[in-house]
């Protein structure tokens, strides 16, 4: 039922008001929605006998386009899954006695036995929550995108990115992830390692059961580039046909070869000097595989600096006459 706290709140903005609407009148027979807290609410719809639990923000959600939605119900309509979605407005990292209480009401109601497999899944400052509300389900799996273990300074002083948010508490109730996962069956970390600071957090999720799948050059929002790359979707398929694994992991981020953001990401690494061929082999390949303008001039000032230097230039580097 649509309660009068989601229309007080939802007032407030218009597009939050029409998403909540959409989330209060699905079509499902059990089903809820509930505002949680001004910051943070909850939409359920039972479809099949596998759950996807999902941390989103709402401000992510509203910016998908027309009439968007959770990527909860887009999994629900896709793979037939019933889905949870805690919707969190703002950087709460789901830090919130509203939001423990309704996992202590769904544990208590047995709402997680009542499903074969449940998969919880969040990004960024969501992927912590993931990792940490997971222990509320013994035996799921998890998929999280570049989280934080904590923000608690005696585990994560290396970490001066989220500013406020280091003085939440993180050492009470669901507060450091890798030790709410130790119940979970498989857990699948994404992150890049060239970001320190997600590379220091992964490092805490060490327990065999889970996976840590190294992204190199997908940056501090890997979500958004495996979203761009049509990637995402394929890794949700692939954990629900229980192949989900390194081998094929990687076979599917083979796509970022044609990611133009991807590729303006790498050729950022390769500025220095010393890989002036470097860049230039990455912009050739680039212009081939996109027909980018850009990566062709970048590519021939690169060659122009080469020669200069008296460097040879390989043939395959130069333009064909069907390049003219």
């Amino acid at each position: 039922m649509f309660d009068e706290g989601a229309d007080v709140q939802a007032r407030k903005d218009p597009e939050t008001a029409a998403l909540f609407r959409r989330l209060a009148k699905l079509p499902a027979e059990r089903r809820f929605f509930r505002v949680l807290d001004d910051a943070h609410a909850a939409a359920y719809a039972e479809a099949g006998d596998t759950l996807v639990v999902t941390f989103e923000r709402t401000e992510s959600i509203l910016a998908t386009g027309e009439a968007p939605m959770p990527l909860g119900h887009w999994l629900s309509d896709t793979f037939g899954w019933s889905f949870l979605t805690i919707l969190v407005t703002g950087s709460t990292w789901a830090r919130s006695d509203a939001v423990y209480a309704l996992f202590d009401d769904l544990i208590d109601r047995g709402l997680f036995d009542g499903f074969e497999r449940v998969l919880f899944y969040g990004a960024g400052t969501q992927a912590h929550a993931a990792c940490a509300f997971a222990v509320a389900a013994p035996g799921d799996d998890v998929i999280a995108i570049s989280p934080q273990a904590t923000l608690s300074p005696d585990r994560a002083g290396f970490d001066h990115r989220f500013g406020p948010a280091r003085r939440m508490d993180f050492t009470s109730r669901y507060g450091y992830a890798p030790a709410m996962l130790e119940a979970a069956g498989t857990v699948h970390i994404l992150y890049d390692p060239r970001i320190d600071e997600d590379a220091a957090h992964a490092a805490q999720f060490n327990a065999p059961h889970i996976r840590l799948h190294r992204l190199r050059h997908f940056g501090e929002n890997p979500e958004q580039m495996l979203a761009q790359m049509e990637a995402l979707p394929r890794i949700f398929e692939l954990w629900d046909d229980g192949r989900l694994d390194t081998g094929t992991l990687a076979r599917v981020l083979r796509a970022r070869r044609g990611s133009r953001s991807y590729l303006m990401r790498l050729f950022d690494q390769t500025q220095e000097a010393e890989k002036t061929l470097r860049g230039a082999i990455l912009c050739n390949f680039a212009w081939r595989e996109l027909g980018a303008p850009r990566f062709r001039r970048r590519r021939d000032e690169l060659l122009d600096e080469l020669r200069a230097d008296g460097i040879p230039v390989p043939a395959a580097l130069e333009d064909g006459p069907e390049d003219a």
